[in-house]
């Protein structure tokens, strides 16, 4: 099945039904150019851009020279890349969402306990977004500050809380994602994939090895509302010729687990969190 991007259903016109009246395409399509880059393309040329985005060069080079004026785009060369400023589109939302501090001492908690990262996460689109993190004093292979965006599919918090989509949810994502190859470990089969969050679905927490980065292996249990719906996910990651996936499992997941249930019950219904993210795709 074939989805049309916000974008592209903006290009694409249609007639006056083609998008809502009260919808503002340059906005939408300003939008887009910010979400185009990410870890793969951290810097990109206006050709790239228009590409990416399916967005004329003309109205691309217009919407980048503003977001450059307004700070939250630099230009080096024929080269266009974010800047900082893009967090404070993101600060908002993440101040709004009261539960975090209930989660930030829970996971101070196991970070202090093990001297480990622990991150909390949430899905959107097709990647996790990491919205809290505690440090310990180990070493861990990669770093994430607030607002990392992470491939869904390569991560221990994506597969589980992918593994709490339905299961029609769940092989629509699988049919429109196409798994990146982050490492050499990376699995990008969509049915080994697929028995991985069902393996996640069962055990109740997802532990993945070095799919994501290199020396990084992580160990992820979902965050569930009141009424059980998964809204989130916390992780412990940790430097993996240091600590085996054993003692992984065994002194990282009991805390994990015990932190979550008394978080959990503290969570406010999901509608009021998920109204604010995209659906999963």
């Amino acid at each position: 099945m074939v989805r049309k991007t916000a974008t592209q259903a903006g290009e694409a016109g249609g007639g006056d039904n083609a998008n809502p009246p009260e919808r503002v395409e340059a906005l939408a399509r300003g939008l887009a150019i910010l979400k185009c880059f990410g870890r793969q393309r951290e810097h990109m040329t206006l050709s790239e851009i228009a590409e990416a985005t399916l967005i004329s060069r003309a109205s691309a080079r217009r919407l980048l020279f503003t977001l450059v004026e307004l700070g939250y785009v630099e230009q080096n060369g024929r080269d266009f890349s974010l800047t900082s400023r893009v967090m404070e589109l993101g600060y908002s939302f993440l101040v709004s969402m009261p539960w975090w501090e209930i989660a930030t001492p829970q996971m101070r908690r196991i970070s202090d306990a093990l001297n480990e990262t622990c991150v909390a996460s949430v899905l959107q689109e097709n990647d996790v977004v990491m919205v809290a993190r505690t440090s310990g004093s180990h070493f861990t292979a990669i770093n994430m500050p607030m607002g990392t965006r992470l491939p869904a599919h390569a991560t221990a918090m994506g597969r589980v809380l992918l593994a709490s989509m339905s299961k029609d949810q769940l092989a629509q994502y699988l049919e429109s994602v196409e798994p990146v190859g982050m490492t050499d470990y990376t699995i990008v089969d969509r049915d080994e994939l697929a028995s991985k969050i069902e393996q996640a679905r069962s055990d109740g927490y997802a532990l993945v090895n070095e799919e994501l980065e290199l020396g990084l292996r992580t160990i992820a249990v979902p965050l569930h509302d009141s009424e059980g719906a998964a809204i989130a996910a916390i992780a412990v990651s940790v430097y993996a010729p240091r600590v085996s996936e054993k003692d992984l499992e065994g002194k990282a997941l009991p805390l994990l687990l015990q932190s979550a249930n008394e978080i959990s019950r503290s969570l406010p219904r999901a509608g009021s969190i998920e109204k604010r993210l995209p659906p999963a795709r």
